[in-house]
């Protein structure tokens, strides 16, 4: 199916389900993966309104530089799946890993870009939801991905996945290194832990508080020095009032943070963008914030303000050029400047070429 006629069967939904006269949010591209070595494909997540007024979304590719996109097809054809998450391996732009509600299969692998997909779930835990998975460069496919409190890794093709550990109580915050699957952190409890053993071990690097209205989020390494460490927290809803939000920063690896940003109340958890090739570090909400001394400071974008709406939804790995939400602008000066694609992505636009996806289940 092309994207115009799912964004058209998307619309239709929201008409008939919802009223005519009910304004619902267009369809639209809300998150941006790029492959680190293909100049020219990058995947995209799309998304809707349903007509019992639940968030849709599905999968998109790209071959021509953003130009095109052809739908992509999860699970069983003609479904349209509840996508939450895309990760394209970094070495192997062939494979993807589509997340999706374990009551819609959980884990999905394609190796021919989209094209077909198979079930990636044998010796995971029934019902339990995956919330995140990990591949690092130049390891095969060794993917790693966290169900609750427990991790599960599988080596070479996904076909069974192996238990790795049990996480410390109240982990809230998980990331492994991109560059090496054996380095990885994680907050819990108001405690920053490293371990060296793609996660088997864990050990406390430093102790970072008991606020209870400070809770991690994400964690991020600086790609151009490992030693960098960033964390972003968010606020509990009971908290919005008298607390903010913010990100810290280490410079020794997590042995010691400081505060480096902070916003007010409850604002959305924004994502971290690390300029892969200058010293420069984006806030993704709003897209308006950035660093140009490696997170030591932060400024804001003060252009006009259309430009300001939505949010930066993906950074190419290759060059740190940034892209908006729906691909309305892109900057490729470190948010210096932005540039108007020309709303590139609008779904009355008659350029999606029809996708012709046969699925294989086992």
């Amino acid at each position: 199916m092309a994207l115009s006629n799912l964004f058209s069967t998307l619309r239709t939904i929201v008409v008939l389900g919802m009223g005519a006269a009910t304004a619902q949010p267009r369809p639209n591209l809300t998150a941006l993966v790029f492959p680190s070595v293909n100049h020219r494909t990058a995947y995209g997540l799309i998304t809707g309104v349903g007509g019992d007024g639940t968030p849709i979304s599905t999968a998109a590719r790209s071959d021509n530089n953003l130009q095109n996109w052809t739908s992509l097809y999860v699970a069983r054809q003609g479904d349209y799946q509840h996508v939450k998450r895309l990760v394209v391996h970094p070495d192997l732009v062939d494979t993807v890993f589509a997340v999706v509600p374990r009551a819609e299969g959980g884990l999905y692998r394609s190796v021919d870009s989209g094209r077909t997909w198979r079930p990636a779930v044998m010796g995971l835990p029934a019902g339990g939801e995956i919330e995140e998975l990990f591949i690092a460069r130049g390891t095969a496919e060794v993917v790693t991905l966290r169900i609750g409190d427990e991790l599960y890794r599988s080596a070479g093709p996904p076909r069974t996945w192996l238990r790795v550990s049990a996480l410390p109580a109240g982990t809230t915050a998980l990331t492994f290194d991109p560059a090496d699957s054996r380095r990885a952190a994680l907050v819990a409890s108001g405690r920053f832990f490293r371990s060296a053993d793609g996660g088997e071990t864990w050990q406390v690097q430093s102790v970072l508080g008991s606020d209870p209205g400070l809770i991690a989020r994400e964690i991020t390494f600086d790609p151009k020095d490992r030693r960098v460490v960033f964390l972003t927290f968010g606020v509990p809803a009971d908290a919005c009032r008298s607390a903010s939000g913010g990100i810290w920063r280490s410079l020794d690896a997590g042995e010691h943070f400081t505060s480096v940003f902070s916003w007010p109340g409850c604002n959305e958890i924004p994502q971290l963008f690390i300029d892969p090739v200058r010293p420069r570090v984006y806030i993704g909400s709003g897209g308006e914030c950035f660093s140009i001394d490696s997170g030591a400071s932060f400024d804001c974008y003060k252009g006009p303000a259309p430009i300001l709406a939505g949010s930066v939804i993906g950074m190419d790995p290759r060059n740190g050029d940034l892209y908006r939400t729906g691909l309305t602008h892109t900057s490729t000066d470190g948010m210096a400047s932005w540039r108007n694609l020309e709303a590139r992505f609008v779904p009355t636009l008659r350029n999606y070429p029809a996708a012709t996806i046969e699925v294989n289940e086992d």
